[in-house]
């Protein structure tokens, strides 16, 4: 089947999006509640609302009985069809790549500050005593993992990049030396 994309605008919910990407009848809540379980299932990270970020590539999961909007990417032809797909899909990675990268930084984020939080710490060496330096080297493993994790995104984002820039160049061959 093929994959079908749409880009976030200004949507900054499921409910939104979905009116925005399947024509859905006016006030009927099935349809809506249909259309908006399929796109979370489709794209678990919509369930956080700093995923709605303007121009992040989504997946638009077909639903029985709905249409699709005009603004949802499909392959153009059967000929140009493999590699519409495969731009599509590549599209879709880097956005993953992007929110997943970002939901990891703030988990780090969330996780040192409170590894840092004086009263936590407290609270810590009174229970535990012996805590103390296996709390330092969490810190200090958290810390070095975020930036490995950054690098890491930094370095699936340029391959995804190179992907389609190849993709490109090999449609552009294929347009210079197809059937004639």
């Amino acid at each position: 089947m093929p994959t079908r994309i749409a880009r976030l605008g200004r949507e900054r919910t499921v409910a939104t999006l979905a009116r925005r990407v399947y024509m859905l009848d006016a006030g009927d809540t099935e349809q809506q509640r249909r259309a908006e379980a399929a796109l979370l299932a489709a794209n678990p990270r919509l369930a956080s609302k700093e995923s709605f970020r303007s121009g992040a590539a989504i997946v638009v999961p077909a639903v029985r009985g709905l249409e699709l909007s005009e603004i949802v990417a499909r392959p153009a032809s059967r000929e140009s069809g493999i590699a519409d797909e495969t731009a599509l899909r590549l599209e879709s990675l880097a956005s993953r790549i992007e929110d997943g990268a970002r939901r990891g930084a703030e988990k780090r984020a969330e996780a040192l500050e409170q590894l840092r939080d004086r009263n936590f710490l407290e609270r810590t060496r009174r229970a535990l005593p012996e805590a103390t330096d296996v709390l330092k080297k969490a810190t200090e493993r958290l810390a070095g993992d975020g930036e490995a994790a950054k690098v890491e995104a930094e370095r699936l984002a340029k391959a995804v990049d190179t992907a389609l820039e190849q993709l490109k160049a090999l449609r552009a061959l294929g347009a210079r030396t197809g059937p004639r």
